[in-house]
């Protein structure tokens, strides 16, 4: 747990292109679709640098829980029935966390280019809490993890321009059924629908070198939650090519199930699923 948090938090403050704050900009960009018109980023918002930002102070002072099968089961279970509710500060099993659970709490998150939800990490942001999710990359995108990290490789003008031609082509996406021929061109095709389908990422960022997190997950979506009573799950910001995480990502339930008492232990024992994994220094935090 500790050796995550610190490969999470190492990605998070890398100033190089390899850091949060490149595969920010490169994935997510300035104004993801919707997200400029959200309560919680204005259009003036560079809302990747933000969530960048965020990241690299809080990651490092995040307290630490490890969440067994068992007790992700009995999560599950209690958000079937959660539909309204009120979030409340004290909700929380510490201001800043990293939540790594043994198994995925919910199936159904995964999508094209991860796999299921298996970590969670919040903290203050503007309007109360930010809540992360993350996951492993799936092995069905190492094809073009492979690509990604070709590319960045190359001149970063050579790429644009070939993504450019490519753009223009407006070739349709690779199938069996129209799949060429021969394998070069094959190869060729796929690298071109790739670079087509990359263009406004390249065009705002280099690639990042390897082009998933080097800390071995990929963030998911930001999901800002309200300490106030709210109606379902609020709306996330996420990569347009991903899922978003419903409400039943268990997170909520977890807290209240991982929330030690005032004797030391955990509400209906509980306290045998989970693990506060250790400490780190909680300094004031203001919303960003």
């Amino acid at each position: 747990m500790p050796e995550i948090r610190a490969r999470m938090t190492d990605w998070a403050r890398d100033p190089t292109l390899d850091g949060a704050d490149n595969w920010f900009r490169f994935f997510l960009g300035p104004s993801p679709d919707g997200a400029t018109e959200s309560r919680v980023f204005d259009r003036v918002d560079d809302v990747g640098a933000t969530i960048a930002g965020t990241l690299a102070v809080q990651l490092p002072a995040a307290e630490l829980f490890y969440v067994s099968a068992d007790m992700t089961d009995l999560a599950r279970h209690a958000a079937d029935t959660l539909t309204d509710y009120r979030l409340h500060p004290e909700d929380l099993p510490a201001q800043i966390g990293v939540m790594v659970y043994e198994h995925p709490p919910v199936q159904g998150t995964a999508a094209a280019r991860h796999n299921a939800i298996s970590i969670v990490t919040w903290g203050p942001g503007r309007g109360g809490l930010w809540v992360h999710t993350w996951a492993t990359t799936s092995p069905s995108q190492q094809g073009i993890v492979r690509i990604g990290r070709t590319l960045a490789q190359l001149p970063r003008d050579e790429v644009l321009e070939r993504a450019r031609t490519a753009a223009a082509r407006n070739l349709p996406e690779p199938t069996p059924e129209n799949k060429p021929s021969d394998s070069d061109e094959t190869a060729d095709r796929v690298a071109d629908h790739v670079l087509a389908t990359f263009l406004p990422n390249l065009e705002r960022a280099p690639v990042p070198p390897s082009f998933v997190p080097p800390h071995g997950y990929e963030w998911c979506a930001l999901t800002p939650m309200e300490f106030t009573e709210m109606e379902g799950w609020p709306d996330g910001v996420s990569h347009p090519s991903r899922t978003t995480v419903g409400r039943a990502t268990t997170t909520s339930p977890t807290w209240r199930c991982c929330w030690p008492t005032e004797a030391g232990g955990c509400p209906s024992g509980a306290g045998r699923g989970w693990t506060s994994a250790g400490r780190g220094p909680l300094p004031p935090q203001s919303p960003p």
